[in-house]
């Protein structure tokens, strides 16, 4: 039971710093994803997220 809650906190520890490195900057972000069609993944300032999807080719619609 001890080992359990040693595995437990840990995990809760890791979960924490993953969170607080997450954290928005004050900055944009403006991300190319690689992906078949054209997209950006933009981080706004304050910490919102906005996918830009241009689909696909119109030549091949």
């Amino acid at each position: 039971m001890r080992q359990w809650l040693h595995t437990i906190i840990a995990f809760g520890g890791i979960l924490a710093f993953i969170a607080w490195l997450q954290r928005p900057d004050g900055q944009l972000h403006v991300m190319l994803l690689p992906i078949r069609g054209d997209a950006l993944l933009i981080r706004a300032p304050d910490g919102s997220f906005t996918l830009i999807d241009g689909g696909r080719d119109p030549t091949e619609v």
